[in-house]
């Protein structure tokens, strides 16, 4: 089955589950017409889902994995005989292992982790770690199976309910389990822990959800240690994620899941094994009660009553033993150095150690009786007084809860953006991956599909579509159907915001005013008027009156900041000069970043300027270019918000033909990491580096990573070329009236940088031709998008057109010799690769096959590599006769495993990339922010 069909088949599949149960069968009619095959396949997924269910793996809808159904295939020594669940990291299988003769459970990785060397090594060694967990109450893992071009977890396959559905299914007439099976469950679930603990193994996900029963009783806790095993590696982003390994494995995990969240855990603080043992005393009163220990209408509330309120300790049956009672009342104190420190402890208080010796009990009774008449007199007055005080204390606000997301790895980590409702968050997947939304109601984040290289989204006000760019492109996707459709031609998007009224406000370009356009498309007018001396207009954000609305202006210094504007009204006024990245807080402040930190201010009445001081909100944002206002951080209109304090660690490296790391250069860097260009002899590389939010190029030297600076000036500097003897580099800067321009400087430092080419577009060189003669660039123009031009370095410097079209040119590459250039065009739809002759005249030629894109030459020109949109490595064959070249297939190499740029060595064996050391990090989620009183 092609990946378009399984793509159609998850779109369905998700739009039918987000419907009733009783209107699924109406919703598929709809949904599929007349495609019986469609049908049947989602049916298909339907039943798996319920025998999933009823066999208590905690299926979720999710991702339809692209390797299609593997039910009666052979995986090595498995038979793989059924699906039982579908989740947001992957299938799972039963299979029968003929090695053993025993039945498994098969857990499909997907293929973030299956394409990766390093990552998938990792996870080897870290399974062998957790293997050593051998215990009768924990789910096996017996090993890693990776072959037939499919990596998986063997499990144990353990049949039986799970604790949640036995809970369930007690009688109505019956509020909780009864005691005698509680005690049991309790103490093998403790049982585990105390196995995991002891080996520094902390669950951070335990729930009913979690742990099965088995016919005979036996109870087995899933979902065991994994998050916390990762984090021994080098990928934090899976060690704060709390259910990797077995079913339910996601993306996009809450620490945790709330209902058993401890306190320490909603305010995002780091968490011990006291985590465990708060969350094994909400399963052990949800077992007593039939109810959770803390309940809300959603997230906020839930979470807001896990920090502030008690359980309802009425609620536990009369007959219910001290020592119970105790246990779970010391298991979860909000002081965590209240509560039992040790899984131990737990035990010994099941066992009624920590009861009152009678004698002693009897005392205090006799002296309860003493008292119990004053206690009746001082309840009564204590009624009376709060009757009265009620009608005169104001509400109290609900309390502030902080909580992080853990995303996929992403190139674009600033692409975030929160609800107008405040229950979900859509983020940028980066270059060759979708948008992804992860609702603070459910325990997964799910990707939209046909939302690939997707950035900058923004909600609808209805929270049920949301707007973003791709290809050029200002699209929409509306999550009930996953509809995409194209609104408006974006070639630089610089963000987008919607209205109630269907009205989009968003920035096409790094020069130009705003533009509008309606929400279900049609002509695209201009809304904004440039002041004298302002070059661009961008990220605009409506406030809530719906007309008016907050932009950021570039030029110079006295136009620059701030600024609202109106849609009846083009001239637009200045709010505030001083800062770039912001973002507006309802009901009246604007958060801004400066020197890595998030700020609020208060907004005047009438929203014309900020007043009083700065209040701390984050200590760390990050932000992508201070001078361009350009930040990772978002707000809806209930009043939360959503940030990454970082953008990760990442560390150039060689990877061979196979995609093997044979050479790391320097150490793993913390500021923003961008591979621009290699010398021609393969011995230094130009990287653009961002520093507290401004970029500057330095130096590295290929074989022993050292680093040195060559810009130090306070604009964004970027895009560097060598020259073919590598002693010269240019680059543009942004520093002349934020439009960039393209400057000249010697690669050792010496001198001063001078000036190459000016024009009113901005532009990004990409090559320097052999002969020295001429440089490849593109050029932004509104009307043709990027067209790709030769800028000769001699004589008067007027530029030739190489490929100028209304599409997309950009990315341009010398032959070695000199006599073709390669370069990305999006004529067809999708990016692809061309030559054509230099400087002309002469047809162009396609060399890629099914998309591609960042084309670099062998030096020799015998070959030609490229990216497909899947992050594939491709090489193809070329083979120069006279005045013709011809490219043979292409043929995969290996998976890049980054979004960034790479370059090839001189003899094409070896190319310098990126490795992710560290992912970018999760989202933070402020609920209920308030500023503190003054």
């Amino acid at each position: 089955m092609t990946p378009e069909r399984w793509a159609e088949i998850d779109r369905v599949w998700h739009a039918v589950l987000a419907r009733p149960e009783a209107e699924r069968t109406a919703a598929l009619t709809d949904l599929c017409g007349a495609d019986r095959e469609l049908r049947a396949e989602v049916e298909a997924l339907l039943t798996s889902l319920a025998h999933a269910s009823a066999a208590g793996f905690g299926a979720a809808p999710g991702i339809v994995n692209q390797h299609g159904s593997l039910v009666g295939r052979q995986l090595g020594s498995y038979t793989v005989h059924a699906l039982l669940g579908i989740g947001g990291m992957g299938e799972v299988y039963q299979a029968h292992d003929s090695t053993l003769g025993r039945e498994v459970a098969l857990k499909i990785l997907p293929d973030l982790w299956r394409s990766d060397p390093d990552r998938s090594a990792r996870f080897d060694r870290e399974a062998r770690v957790l293997a050593s967990l051998n215990h009768p109450n924990i789910g096996a893992i017996y090993g890693v199976h990776d072959s037939d071009s499919v990596k998986a977890l063997v499990l144990e396959l353990v049949e039986g309910e799970t604790l949640a559905d036995r809970i369930i299914r007690q009688p109505p007439s019956h509020r909780g389990l009864p005691i005698d099976e509680v005690t049991s469950i309790a103490g093998q679930i403790i049982d585990a822990l105390e196995a995991a603990h002891e080996r520094g193994i902390v669950h951070r996900d335990l729930k009913p959800g979690n742990i099965k029963i088995t016919s005979d009783g036996r109870v087995k806790v899933l979902d065991f240690g994994l998050a916390r095993a990762v984090s021994g590696g080098s990928s934090p982003a899976l060690a704060h994620s709390p259910t990797i390994t077995a079913v339910g494995t996601q993306h996009g995990m809450l620490l945790g899941t709330a209902a058993y969240m401890s306190p320490e855990q909603a305010r995002g603080r780091t968490v011990d094994k006291r985590a465990d043992i708060w969350a094994f005393g909400c399963v052990l009163f949800e077992m007593l009660t039939g109810a959770s220990a803390f309940g809300g209408e959603g997230v906020t509330d839930l979470l807001a009553n896990v920090i502030n309120r008690e359980p309802d300790w009425s609620a536990l049956p009369t007959d219910t033993p001290a020592a119970l009672r105790t246990c779970v009342k010391r298991c979860v104190q909000k002081d965590v150095h209240r509560r039992f420190h040790d899984i131990a402890d737990v035990r010994l208080a099941l066992e009624g150690a920590f009861d009152i010796p009678v004698t002693e009990r009897e005392r205090s009774g006799a002296a309860r009786v003493v008292w119990m008449g004053w206690a009746a007199v001082l309840v009564a007055i204590g009624t009376a007084a709060g009757i009265a005080l009620s009608f005169v204390r104001p509400p109290t606000r609900a309390a502030e809860v902080r909580l992080q997301i853990v995303t996929p790895p992403t190139s674009d980590p600033a692409s975030i953006a929160i609800s107008p409702d405040g229950r979900a968050i859509a983020f940028s997947g980066g270059r060759g991956r979708p948008l992804w939304i992860r609702r603070l109601e459910s325990e997964e984040a799910a990707p939209l599909m046909n939302t690939t290289g997707a950035t900058m989204p923004f909600w609808s006000p209805d929270n049920q579509s949301i707007g973003f760019f791709a290809d050029g492109l200002l699209k929409r996707i509306d999550l009930g159907a996953g509809f995409v459709r194209t609104l408006a031609s974006a070639p630089q998007p610089r963000r987008g915001t919607w209205n109630k009224a269907g009205t989009i406000v968003f920035g096409a370009g790094s020069v130009g005013p705003l533009y509008r356009v309606a929400a279900d498309g049609g002509p695209v007018q201009e809304v904004t008027r440039l002041l004298p001396g302002q070059t661009n207009h961008r990220f605009p954000e409506f406030l809530p009156d719906g007309q008016r609305f907050l932009l950021f202006s570039l030029g110079s210094t006295d136009v620059r900041g701030v600024y609202v504007a109106s849609l009846s009204d083009p001239i637009v006024r200045r709010i505030s000069d001083r800062e770039s990245a912001y973002a507006f807080l309802p009901p009246g402040h604007l958060l801004f970043a400066r020197q890595g930190a998030l700020w609020a201010r208060a907004l005047s009445p009438d929203d014309t300027s900020t007043v009083g001081d700065l209040v701390p909100v984050a200590p760390k944002v990050f932000v992508y270019m201070t001078a361009t206002g350009f930040g990772a951080f978002a707000t809806s209109a209930s009043g939360s918000l959503a940030y990454r304090p970082s953008p990760g660690q990442d560390q150039l490296v060689w990877r061979d033909r196979t995609g093997r790391t044979v050479a790391a250069l320097g150490q793993p860097d913390d500021n923003q990491l961008g591979l621009v260009h290699l010398s021609s002899d393969g011995r230094t590389a130009a990287v653009e580096r961002m520093v507290d939010g401004n970029a500057d190029l330095w130096l590295v030297d290929t074989e022993r990573g050292a680093l040195r600076r060559l810009t130090t000036d306070p604009a964004v500097d970027g895009d560097a070329i060598f020259s073919p003897d590598g002693n010269r580099v240019i680059y543009v800067t942004d520093g002349k009236a934020d439009v960039f321009q393209i400057y000249e400087r010697r690669a050792d430092g010496t001198g001063n940088p001078t000036m190459v080419f000016e024009s009113d577009e901005n532009k990004n060189p990409h090559d320097w031709s052999p002969d020295g003669k001429y440089m490849l660039y593109s050029s932004q123009r509104v009307e043709t998008n990027l067209d790709l031009m030769a800028l000769p370095l001699f004589g008067e410097r007027t530029p030739l057109e190489v490929a100028r079209t209304p599409f997309r040119e950009t990315d341009g590459r010398f032959s070695p010799d000199g006599r073709w250039v390669s370069y990305t065009s999006t004529e067809t739809g999708q990016s692809e690769i061309y030559i054509q002759p230099f400087p002309g005249p002469g047809p162009k030629s396609q060399v890629s096959v099914g998309g591609g894109t960042r084309a670099r030459w062998r030096r020799d020109g015998r070959e030609l590599f490229y990216v497909t949109a899947d992050d594939r490595l491709m090489v193809v064959p070329m083979a120069q006769d006279g005045s013709t070249i011809r490219a043979g297939t292409p043929q995969p190499l290996f998976v890049l495993s980054t979004m960034f740029d790479y370059e090839v060595s001189p003899d094409g064996q070896r190319f310098l990339t990126h490795a992710t050391i560290s992912e970018a990090s999760p989202i933070t989620v402020i609920l209920n922010w308030k500023p503190p009183a003054r």
